[in-house]
């Protein structure tokens, strides 16, 4: 669905806690070959009025956390296309595809370093056919394959981001801890990663996998920011996010019937009463009368919906060692405007 394809009227406003140093934008279409890369608020509500948009998509409530580590990998460079191009990995002896997005003016860059977000799909979206990818609907590749450049100016700067989309087979009804661990060290290890800015999301199934990577001190230590969509996740174990101090966004329909708000809802307030003394508390947008499809406006690359989008809060974020002190101040996010 589009972002012109429901009305919204916004109800109130979304409110977060300051954290790192802003960054600005995202960037370029998917290229030739190369080899793979990578919130004291109380989790207010951002709530919206908008027509419900659901889906097929049925992924478990719950994720089993697989707590084997990853073993070596090889990457094969198969088909480009003019946006995205088509990777695979392997991993255990397993291998993983994955679609590819470079910034389009890499090239010319030299050694420079960027952003990248790793995007998880869901759990309809399983399978060898990467072309799956493209089509989950307002995904980030959805919006890259229609020509959006994943290009974003944040605090004066502009900035294109990486971006990475890992297909998990048919077989798993979760994304694996192994297979997580594989596929975010092979992002880490390409030089013109930002190693500082490695962004983590994910649709229904892949919000769970989301929650299932920040809430692994191995792999949190390495991500700067996650935004999990229709998920939930471990909340016995939340308190590894605050312990890394690592920003959250999540988006809930409040109808989804698929995946019920309280999931989401059990998340935020399993971060939010951890005994860590200053951390980033998370932030919660829920989408009333929004059935499972929350994505729809949570991926939305302009300002109908947020302001800033998702991407240009993701670009304002960078890793941060766990022993520095958290600076004070807050960073109010401006309310989201009303579509034409």
């Amino acid at each position: 669905m589009s972002e012109k394809s429901c009305r919204t009227r916004w109800l109130a406003t979304e409110v977060m806690s300051r954290r790192r140093a802003p960054l600005p934008g995202m960037a370029a279409l998917f290229s030739s070959a190369r080899q793979g890369a990578t919130q004291a608020v109380l989790a207010l509500s951002a709530v919206c009025l908008t027509a419900a948009c659901g889906t097929a998509e049925n992924p478990d409530e719950a994720l089993s956390a697989h707590e084997s580590g990853a073993g070596s990998e090889n990457v094969t460079e198969t088909s480009t296309s003019a946006l995205l191009a088509e990777r695979a990995l392997t991993c255990d002896r397993e291998t993983i595809g994955y679609l590819e997005h470079r910034p389009a003016d890499e090239a010319r860059t030299g050694s420079e370093r960027h952003p990248t977000l790793i995007f998880l799909h869901g759990k309809g979206q399983r399978g060898k056919n990467l072309q799956d990818l493209v089509n989950e609907e307002d995904g980030p590749l959805r919006h890259i394959s229609k020509g959006h450049p994943m290009r974003f100016t944040v605090d004066g700067k502009t900035e294109q981001l990486i971006v990475i989309a890992p297909q998990l087979s048919t077989g798993p009804e979760a994304h694996p801890l192994a297979w997580l661990t594989c596929v975010i060290d092979h992002v880490l290890a390409d030089e013109r990663v930002d190693p500082d800015r490695l962004y983590l999301t994910g649709l229904s199934m892949g919000g769970y996998g989301t929650y299932t990577a920040v809430t692994h001190p191995p792999l949190a230590r390495k991500i700067a920011a996650a935004a999990p969509i229709a998920g939930g996740g471990p909340a016995g174990k939340a308190c590894v996010i605050a312990e890394h101090d690592i920003p959250i966004w999540a988006f809930h329909g409040d109808a989804d019937a698929t995946v019920r708000l309280s999931a989401g809802r059990r998340m935020v307030d399993a971060i939010n009463a951890c005994p860590e003394a200053s951390f980033t508390r998370p932030i919660f947008t829920i989408y009333p009368s929004v059935g499972h499809n929350s994505w729809s406006r949570a991926y939305s690359t302009g300002h109908a919906y947020h302001d800033p989008n998702l991407y240009e809060w993701l670009l304002r974020q960078r890793r941060r060692p766990t022993d520095e002190a958290h600076p004070p101040g807050a960073l109010e996010v401006a309310p989201p405007v009303t579509p034409p």
